[in-house]
Formats: structure tokens, C-alpha cells, sequence
């Protein structure tokens, strides 16, 4: 695999991202203690639970549904600060590397470039919820990363102006759809 040309890697790596998780290792270090510190409660909680309601009460439905519910929540208030701090990474990872190739970088995009064109022709499995993330726009060695934004010079309509969203809007390039909330 090659690197993408004309920039220096170890360089952003030493002087930009490096530093900067190398701070971050201390919350990094506390979020995985609070996360552990919230399982192992809440694997002590539902022994209790598992203890009163089997051994002392005989209601062994009732023991189960409670130790399965308190663990579910003891993992999941436990992942929450891991989580954040695993957004904020990949954020300002993504956003440097970007950066430094001259792209720009959305983390959760409106809708990718030819999304619908893909969906027209049922190139894209089933789904049940749409949310994009990580997408990457401009162009790098003569290729074009495609904008799910408008651009102006494909518009198809009366005086090409279709990133304004007035009357009827096209593309002139096959493969290109209009896209709500495009800007020129």
C-alpha cells in the first residue's frame, strides 16, 4: 500500500496527533477505570439480586429479568465516557488527515454523493434507519472525492442556479442527483 504523495506523515504524527493523544492518555486511563468500576458493580448488584430473589424469595423470573437489566445498565452507563472519548478521536484524527491531503472531512454528513442513485438501482442492502458517517470531500492526485453538496456547474435547470432550491432542479452528469441543502 502507498502513502498519498507530498506530505510528510511523521511529521503530523510527531508534532500534531502524537502530543495531542498522548494527553489524552490520562482520561483515556479514568474512562476505562469508571467503565470497569460500573460492570463490576453492577455484576455485584445483580448477585445480590440473584441471591434474594432465588435463594430467599423463590421467584427465579424475577431474579433474572433484574440481573440482566442491572447489568445492561451498569454496561451501559460504564461505556459512556469511553464512547465520548472515542468520538473526539476519531474526529480530530480524521479531520487532520484530511486536513493534510487539502479534503475536508464530515463525520455525519446529510447524505453521501450518489446515495440515492445507488438505493435507484438497489445497489444497497436493506436498512431500517439512515445515518452516514465519516465522509471525506475534494480532490487529491487528479481524483475527485464527490460532494453530496450541489454543484453549480451541473445544474440543469432554467439559469443553472439548482443550489438555490428554486423551481425544478436536475443534473446535467449522469450518476449526479440533486441534494437537499446543497450549497454552490
Amino acid at each position: 500500500m502507498t502513502q498519498p504523495k507530498n506530505y510528510d506523515w511523521d511529521r503530523l504524527w510527531d508534532e500534531t496527533l502524537g502530543p495531542w493523544l498522548s494527553e489524552l492518555e490520562s482520561e483515556r486511563v479514568a474512562a476505562v477505570r469508571e467503565r470497569r468500576t460500573w460492570i463490576v458493580g453492577s455484576i455485584l448488584v445483580a448477585v445480590v439480586i440473584a441471591v434474594c430473589f432465588i435463594i430467599i424469595w423463590q421467584v427465579p423470573p424475577v431474579a433474572l429479568f433484574g440481573c440482566v437489566g442491572v447489568l445492561g445498565f451498569g454496561t451501559m452507563i460504564g461505556n459512556r465516557r469511553v464512547k465520548l472519548l472515542r468520538g473526539r478521536v476519531k474526529q480530530r484524527l480524521n479531520t487532520a488527515i484530511a486536513q493534510a491531503l487539502d479534503l475536508t472531512y464530515s463525520d455525519t454528513p446529510f447524505s453521501p454523493a450518489r446515495f440515492d442513485t445507488f438505493r435507484d438501482y438497489n445497489l444497497l442492502p436493506s436498512y431500517n434507519r439512515r445515518s452516514f458517517e465519516d465522509h471525506f470531500e475534494g480532490e487529491r492526485e487528479g481524483c475527485s472525492l464527490q460532494s453530496s453538496g450541489c454543484r453549480s456547474d451541473i445544474c440543469g435547470d432554467d439559469g443553472n442556479d439548482c443550489c438555490e432550491g428554486v423551481g425544478h432542479q436536475s443534473c446535467r452528469l449522469p450518476g449526479y442527483v440533486v441534494t437537499p441543502g446543497g450549497t454552490s
